[in-house]
């Protein structure tokens, strides 16, 4: 994902400057993978955990972040939306990787409310029409999953929605970066 929004941004924008990385991002990589110059951060990632670390590093680094919410189970295009994360509703990803974010912050507070505000989204308002698809005969996690904390099930995904995801994801990345 990473390399084909680099490549659709550069064919819009030749001489832009874009380090794009295929990387998982943890609280060890931060450093090496966002402590440069950074103009904008772009999230497609689909871990639900990964993408709160995220969310919560860029805010206390003060990174501007635009992140891509959940495309599986849907399948309307026009249904995408771009808003601040806190406009964000009945979205199960915003909603589940909310409870991370605060619960990022032991010590309580609402510091997460003005994350809300400052991580813009790609989102769908349309309701997820499917479920996790089930594990298959035999499988386990272990057998299934790529990482440790990532989900093994998933849900299908319309090829368009996804692409839909990207190019606004890309449109709005212009759009702040002019």
């Amino acid at each position: 994902k990473a390399l084909a929004l680099r490549a659709a941004l550069l064919a819009i924008r030749p001489g832009a400057e874009i380090d794009a990385r295929v990387s998982l991002f943890n609280a060890a990589a931060a450093a090496e993978l966002l402590g440069g110059p950074v103009a904008l951060v772009i999230d497609a990632i689909d871990d639900i955990a990964t993408k709160a670390e995220l969310q919560v590093h860029c805010f206390r680094a003060g990174l501007p972040l635009l992140s891509a919410l959940g495309a599986g189970g849907k399948a309307d295009c026009g249904c995408l939306h771009v808003a601040p994360l806190a406009d964000v509703l009945g979205d199960p990803v915003a909603s589940s990787v909310g409870k991370l974010v605060r619960a990022a912050e032991p010590a309580g507070g609402d510091w997460w409310r003005s994350l809300d505000q400052r991580v813009e989204c790609v989102y769908s308002s349309e309701k997820q029409r499917v479920g996790l698809l089930p594990m298959p005969a035999g499988a386990s996690k272990e057998s299934l999953g790529s990482q440790p904390t990532f989900r093994a099930r998933v849900l299908p995904v319309l090829p368009p929605v996804p692409a839909a995801f990207g190019a606004a994801l890309a449109s709005r990345a212009l759009e702040l970066l002019r």
